[in-house]
């Protein structure tokens, strides 16, 4: 944690059949997205997703173009 804000590696996959946290992948946290890996679309998908499961803000800091990808959350 660093000024209130707790980061986490997220593995993703894009272009799933529904939006759901799916457990543990390797030391990441495994989510599962309905949202294409083009243009942003599955990373705003992950930050909604994951905002919405921690009442708070996640945003997508690292791995942009990458399946592994560090969000930081602010609760």
């Amino acid at each position: 944690m660093v000024d209130g804000r707790y980061r986490l590696r997220v593995w993703v996959s894009a272009g799933s059949s529904r939006d759901q946290v799916d457990g543990i992948h390797g030391e990441a946290l495994k989510v599962r997205v309905t949202s294409p890996p083009e243009g942003g679309k599955a990373n705003r998908a992950v930050e909604r997703l994951l905002s919405a499961e921690v009442d708070g803000r996640a945003r997508v800091v690292t791995g942009r173009t990458s399946r592994l990808k560090e969000v930081e959350f602010t609760l």
